[in-house]
């Protein structure tokens, strides 16, 4: 949500402090979905590949 100030600075840091906190937010949602994704390959390639593999 932005903040609106008088001064065009404090507007500024305030608009660059909420587009980092909502990349942020972003990131660790990719982050999350990656690793989920991650381990859910690596128990598929056991069950597919595991007797074979040594």
């Amino acid at each position: 949500m932005p903040t609106f100030h008088k001064d065009p600075l404090k507007r500024l840091l305030a608009d660059v402090r909420a587009h980092e906190d909502e990349r942020r937010k972003r990131q660790e949602k990719h982050e999350i979905t990656y690793q989920q994704a991650l381990i859910a390959t690596r128990e598929k390639i056991k069950q597919t590949e595991g007797p074979d593999m040594k």
